[in-house]
């Protein structure tokens, strides 16, 4: 009897006979490089994001009172409802 490691899977993409450690290791470093080029992303939309507040600053701070009234009267609303 085999254990599930030993087991033989298929695996779509060109390998046909990749045990599951093998299989797992492919899926561990496909999402290491999922996370990594998310985190780049996220600093260059800081670095973006940034940069449209120091070229409109009281446009960003309309913005974010309006966001917080928005959610302040959301806020307020569900806590009148119970």
């Amino acid at each position: 009897m085999t254990t599930i490691t030993e087991k033989n899977i298929n695996v779509r993409g060109g390998v046909e006979n990749a045990t599951l450690g093998e299989r797992v290791d492919e899926v561990t470093a496909r999402a290491k490089g999922l996370y990594q080029r998310s985190k780049e992303r996220a600093v260059e939309f800081e670095g973006e994001f940034e940069d449209y507040v120091r070229e409109h600053p009281v446009r960003s701070v309309a913005i974010a009172a309006g966001v917080g009234v928005g959610v302040g009267l959301l806020v307020g609303y569900l806590a009148a409802r119970r």
